[in-house]
């Protein structure tokens, strides 16, 4: 199979990025978005994603983003801490080397004029955190990863 990559340029919240996606197989992409790159499992819940024909996208507003695809899975990463509701995040309470026990709270969430703690669910090390106060995160976005000990 002939895998392409296509390249884009998205603006979130007037910031750019460069994107490329490649094509693995009928589910599995690697995304490259600056200079991060991640191997990501796709499935689509009854919904159909729209076929982007610019090569350049103007805005992009992350509610506009089928949840689908922003749950994109990280594969190989370790333990996904996922947010269970939408909402905006107050403060991030670990960093990347931290130990976590499984009920560390790893963020603070505001969601509805509630303030809601973000469990890691696993005793591990912090790998990645990938979110900062003042993102707004959706149902099932990932905030943190999490390499579970033996």
């Amino acid at each position: 199979m002939t895998t392409v990559e296509e390249q884009f340029t998205i603006k979130i919240r007037d910031k750019e990025y460069s994107v490329s996606i490649k094509k693995i197989d009928s589910r599995k992409y690697i995304v490259k978005i600056g200079n991060k790159t991640y191997e990501v499992e796709v499935s689509r819940k009854g919904i159909e994603i729209p076929n982007i024909q610019s090569k350049r996208l103007t805005s992009l507003d992350s509610r506009s983003i089928p949840t689908s695809v922003a749950a994109a899975k990280v594969v190989g990463e370790g333990h996904l801490i996922r947010t269970s509701i939408p909402g905006r995040i107050m403060k991030v309470l670990v960093r990347p080397g931290d130990r976590v026990e499984r009920q560390t709270v790893v963020a603070l969430l505001e969601s509805m004029k509630m303030q809601l703690e973000i469990r890691a669910g696993r005793r591990g090390v912090v790998k990645k955190v990938l979110v900062k106060p003042g993102d707004v995160v959706n149902v099932n976005d990932v905030i943190a990863v999490v390499e579970p000990e033996s």
